[in-house]
């Protein structure tokens, strides 16, 4: 089947709600560049949807690296000291490295991996922000003008761009929606379908409602 869904959540009680909402929203640009790059890639897995859970290795230690499918669902167990939690969710290499830790755990369970995705992990440790992604289904080209809506997240902040390359090679971009937290596209901005009308960058909805219009730069 295909894999299509990808998660990093957060389940410790030893935090407090606020730092469990913190801790989560700065795993949500690790997960949502892999989430988002599925959409796009068609790989095979014995399930749909990949969970790494992190918990209090205090409460949870014995369950460490245990992996569990069910209904589609591969769930994967990392447990961690609760004073390192807290002082390294703000890293995006160490929380990547928990992200690639549940994966190896999974392929040991079930056999599964897969080397694009471990390739992707790679880049996002590297990248700044580390999600950057361009939604190929909303590209559209008119009089040699390059049209795009791009999103980024990094941990603290996520934005949606309409960017523009002319003809000359000089590029543009305008800011569609910007949040100091996580933005979930297809609730926040579900973009499915762009075009072009009257010399504007139109975004909509899978019912074609009209979510943002654009005007695209002059040559």
């Amino acid at each position: 089947m295909r894999l299509i869904d990808f998660q990093a959540y957060v389940r410790a009680a030893a935090l407090t709600q606020s730092e469990k909402i913190a801790t989560n929203h700065a795993f949500f640009p690790i997960y949502e560049a892999v989430r988002l790059r599925l959409q796009e890639y068609k790989a095979q897995a014995p399930f749909r949807k990949i969970v790494v859970t992190v918990d209090d290795a205090a409460v949870a230690g014995r369950w460490h690296g245990s992996a569990s499918c069910a209904l589609g669902v591969c769930e994967v167990t990392e447990t961690v000291d609760m004073k390192t939690l807290r002082d390294r969710s703000g890293e995006v290499d160490w929380m990547v490295s928990m992200v690639e830790q549940g994966l190896e755990h999974i392929g040991a369970a079930t056999g599964w991996r897969d080397e694009e995705i471990e390739s992707w992990l790679h880049l996002i440790r590297q990248a700044k922000p580390p999600c950057q992604h361009r939604f190929r289904r909303l590209h559209v080209e008119r009089d040699a003008i390059k049209c795009d809506t791009w999103f980024y997240a990094d941990i603290g902040t996520s934005t949606l761009k309409a960017r523009f390359v002319l003809p000359n090679g000089q590029g543009s971009e305008v800011v569609l929606l910007e949040k100091s937290e996580p933005i979930f596209m297809e609730d926040d901005f579900p973009a499915w379908k762009a075009k072009v009308q009257r010399g504007d960058y139109v975004l909509l909805d899978r019912d074609k409602t009209e979510l943002v219009r654009v005007r695209i730069p002059s040559t």
